[in-house]
């Protein structure tokens, strides 16, 4: 096993590994040929093999053993939305815990040969999911779902690597930040973001000076307010500030604690208040300062 890559080029294979030939320790057997990947397996009994065996070689090289025990394969396969990532799961030795896995992360990928490894917990306890990919994992293309925009319990706005929506859930993550470099992608997740809010009823507020609301000209008709100006954009923030105070009155009287527990006669559309550019926003040049800190100086300035 240790010595396999080294045979691989002298025997100018692709791909071997070693493994024991049954009980027989005196004796192994080499599998050899194309990468799995690289080919297409016809038995999917051989593809399983196939996977155990090359993951079994990764794990003692990187080091994720206890007392000669390994990582144990309990299901093997693709992504069924993404099949460029392969899917495994494993139980981990006593002793061994998802740290310790997590650990290899980077070892492992050389180890296997993959770009992309990502380690977590599985619903069974003592077991860990692996997800693996020879190139970047995300699926391409990855279409907008827009239908599930409609019907999705929570908010979809981009798809993940196992192929799936992610969505939103404003009520554990009622704030959000998006950040990102010039050309990042900030606009057009924003637009994403807000189709499936405004197409349940929504009431979305967007401030927005800088750019004049650019980037959401083809929401406009559907928002309640946009803010252009600085001046605007004060009153729109004390409004909402408003109607917040209104509303948090509203859960006091009712004994909730927020929106999703009001009862449907009282509860009002889900507001959400947007501001673009916000670093620059917050970033520019202060006022002049006063000629002196006298009150009447002071107030004369303001």
């Amino acid at each position: 096993r240790k010595n396999a890559q080294q045979i691989g080029a002298a025997i100018q294979c692709p791909w071997i590994r070693a493994i024991q030939d049954g009980p027989n320790p005196s004796q192994c057997v080499l599998i050899a040929g194309a990468h799995y990947r690289d080919t297409q397996i016809v038995d999917p009994e051989d593809l399983q093999m196939l996977q155990n065996v090359e993951w079994a070689a990764a794990w003692e090289a990187c080091g994720v053993t206890i007392n000669g025990a390994l990582p144990e394969p309990v299901e093997t396969g693709f992504l069924p939305a993404n099949h460029k990532v392969e899917r495994l799961i494993f139980k981990l030795p006593p002793g061994l815990d998802v740290t310790d896995a997590r650990r290899a992360e980077k070892k492992l990928t050389g180890a296997t040969g993959n770009q992309f490894i990502q380690i977590k917990p599985d619903n069974v306890p003592s077991q860990i999911e692996v997800l693996a990919c020879k190139t970047d994992p995300m699926p391409f293309p990855a279409p907008f779902n827009w239908d599930l925009a409609l019907t999705e319990k929570h908010y979809p706005f981009a798809t993940g690597v196992d192929g799936a929506p992610v969505c939103w859930d404003p009520n554990s993550d009622p704030h959000l930040l998006v950040v990102g470099t010039t050309g990042g992608g900030k606009s057009t997740f924003s637009q994403t973001f807000l189709y499936p809010l405004l197409a349940r009823d929504w009431e979305v507020v967007i401030i927005d000076p800088i750019k004049k609301a650019a980037d959401f000209k083809c929401y406009l008709p559907w928002c309640v307010h946009v803010a252009t100006s600085w001046d605007d954009a004060t009153a729109t923030i004390k409004a909402v500030k408003a109607e917040q105070n209104r509303r948090f009155d509203l859960y006091r009287k009712a004994g909730v604690q927020d929106i999703y527990h009001l009862p449907p006669d009282l509860k009002p559309p889900e507001l959400l208040l947007v501001i673009d550019e916000f670093n620059s926003a917050v970033t520019m040049s202060k006022p002049d300062q006063p000629a002196d800190n006298t009150p009447e100086t002071i107030q004369t300035h303001i």
